[in-house]
């Protein structure tokens, strides 16, 4: 409609051209009849050809027919639909207010994180009614443009300085939508938006649920980088973006997988982690908060930090009974727990029981089985909810393992050489240098990175090798021995000491590249560290320098630095793990003086149970989704 026609249907007063987009134009018009406001969405084929026309006509009414059964708060109102001359037309509720598209062009660089967070719970809710209905609606065309921010009742245009509490959301414009077929291997037509259509998309599957969760994936990409996609492989946030927050880029990572089944399966489940995301950025900031995100890529040495202020150490007190306790219990000898790649496993204590699988764990443990040393291990990957393992790598000299957030990669340590390559070839690339004992090797939270620890003669170091470009950077390379290395949470978190006298703390990576002390205790060995998922809290194992029998797990409080002894039976536990929802807590323990067997808690320390029980030891716990 090049000169809109005054009156459409003699109800229709047109007032102005609200957007174009392919075939279509949504104008502004009143409804003379019932005095209000609505969008006109007005589509024209006649530059198509018949078989075209035909399919866009089809499209056009399948979008009416399909608003007019939905209800939702975030999704507009149809209130008619009708053809006039050569054009078809679908009037429908007007909603003021700037697409998200819109908002991110006037603010010129990615939006407040807390407002993009609301965004994807907000379109969470929308997609998750869409999924629910029988048949299921897939939208196909998930992208800022299509979603509208309503602007506030008092009549103030939505902004990106309005509070999330503040934020409306509708989705719009169902053109390619589509109702979801089982028995379909493929889509008929292939149509969507390039940079936010999943690759199935492109005709190579059916798209489902998924499809809407990747497209969803990549709004959010768009929004926390300020940055529109430009082709089907997202770049890692964080590369984008160094501000974002590692949690959510993360998220975006798992929403965005190439493949389908590496995805969300579900946007239930993308809502929760949003939503414990945005919970943990909310929360009260009354102590000294924790180190700020890493940015990379990172200089090539950083200064010795100060020690972080206002954390308590761990009561010598607590130790000291620790220790009572032990001797009281038939004085149970003292012995290295892992340290060093030398510490040999205790043969005592036969296995009492089989396996067990505690009710409510779910997830991937990732864990070496050492049947004689505990630098002798095989790697093995557990399903926690059906209890079936699969070995990752066996025999010779492996020790600890880490598994990419998408699930495609691994990076390994073998005969004190850090690897990396898919998991069906652990050792495709060796990323250590050549001739420098290496260990401990984890993935960042985008999959881009690998901290991990090299040994020389002289000192030990942490080491970022960037695995896009191939190469690698030191942080510290002045600490003289180095412990586990994890990267979630609140950051590139290690144990370390000044000394060679086993004696270390818990250090994070901060964003200039230094690192600051979270734990500060001389008189305490920290070692195993391991965040919340939500990054409040942070376990390890700690115990009284040369007293490794003693060893115990502890839990810090990131914000107000108060630390909790989790175990109560004599020890040594170590190795601790947090499950991918927090609620519990995976550990080592050789209870008794027998071999190092896996076990859970809760993440307040309740109801211990033993998971396995065998011949072997199990150590370097990590558990993932």
């Amino acid at each position: 409609m090049t000169q809109p026609t005054p009156l459409i249907q003699n109800r229709y007063q047109i007032e102005r051209l609200l957007g174009t987009g392919g075939f279509a134009r949504v104008y502004l018009a009143r409804d003379q009849r019932l005095g209000r406001p609505v969008a006109v969405k007005e589509m024209s084929a006649s530059r198509l050809d018949d078989l075209e026309q035909q399919q866009a006509l089809t499209l056009f009414e399948q979008e009416a027919r399909m608003l007019a059964q939905l209800d939702h708060p975030g999704l507009t109102n149809i209130w008619d639909y009708f053809q006039h001359d050569d054009r078809a037309y679908l009037v429908m509720e007007y909603v003021p207010g700037p697409t998200l598209r819109d908002l991110v062009i006037s603010h010129g660089r990615p939006l407040p994180e807390p407002l993009t967070l609301a965004c994807g719970v907000q379109l969470c809710a929308v997609l998750g009614y869409l999924h629910g209905r029988t048949p299921q609606v897939i939208f196909r065309d998930l992208k800022p443009g299509n979603v509208i921010v309503e602007d506030l009742d008092d009549g103030v245009a939505a902004t990106p300085a309005m509070s999330p509490e503040n934020l409306q959301l509708k989705l719009i414009d169902f053109g390619i939508a589509r109702l979801f077929k089982p028995e379909q291997s493929a889509d008929t037509l292939v149509i969507g938006t390039p940079g936010y259509a999943s690759p199935e998309g492109y005709g190579h599957g059916q798209t489902d649920q998924r499809s809407d969760i990747y497209s969803l994936g990549a709004t959010l990409h768009h929004l926390a980088s300020g940055q529109a996609p430009s082709g089907l492989i997202l770049p890692p946030l964080l590369d984008v973006n160094p501000q974002a927050s590692p949690a959510l880029a993360r998220v975006i990572a798992r929403a965005t997988a190439l493949k389908p089944d590496q995805r969300y399966q579900n946007v239930e489940a993308l809502r929760r982690d949003l939503q414990a995301i945005a919970a943990s950025e909310l929360r009260p900031n009354t102590a000294p908060p924790l180190a700020p995100r890493l940015t990379v890529p990172l200089a090539p040495t950083q200064p010795r930090p100060a020690a972080a202020a206002n954390l308590s150490p761990l009561p010598m007190a607590v130790i000291a009974l620790l220790i009572i306790g032990m001797l009281a219990l038939g004085g149970l000898a003292l012995r290295a727990l892992g340290q060093g790649n030398s510490a040999s496993v205790p043969g005592t204590a036969a296995p009492q029981a089989a396996p067990i699988t505690a009710a409510g764990l779910t997830g991937q443990l990732l864990y070496g089985q050492c049947p004689t040393r505990l630098n002798q291990c095989d790697i093995y990957r557990e399903d926690l909810a059906s209890q079936s393992r699969s070995q990752l790598i066996g025999g010779d000299i492996n020790s600890s393992a880490d598994i990419s957030f998408d699930g495609t990669r691994i990076t390994i340590t073998r005969n004190s050489v850090v690897y990396l390559g898919p998991l069906a070839a652990p050792t495709e690339r060796a990323i250590s240098p050549a001739g420098v004992p290496s260990r401990y090797g984890a993935f960042s939270p985008d999959g881009r990175f690998v901290a991990y620890i090299e040994n020389t003669n002289v000192d030990a170091r942490l080491a970022i090798y960037d695995t896009a470009t191939s190469t690698r950077r030191l942080v510290e390379p002045n600490f003289a021995q180095y412990g586990w290395v994890t990267w979630e949470g609140q950051g590139l978190t290690y144990a370390a000491a000044d000394a060679g006298n086993g004696v270390q703390d818990i250090f994070v990576v901060a964003g200039d590249g230094a690192s600051r002390n979270l734990t500060n205790t001389p008189a305490v060995n920290e070692e195993f560290p391991a965040w919340s998922p939500d990054g409040r809290s942070l376990v390890f194992a700690a115990n009284a320098p040369s007293e490794l029998a003693t060893r115990q797990i502890v839990r810090l409080d990131a914000a107000s630095g108060e630390r909790t002894v989790l175990t109560t039976q004599p020890g040594p536990h170590t190795s601790p793990a947090y499950s991918p929802n927090g609620e519990f807590i995976a550990y080592a323990s050789a209870v008794g003086g027998g071999r190092f067997q896996i076990w859970t808690m809760r993440a307040d320390g309740g109801a211990a149970q033993q998971l396995r029980a065998e011949d072997e030891s199990h150590y370097y716990l990590r558990w993932e989704k």
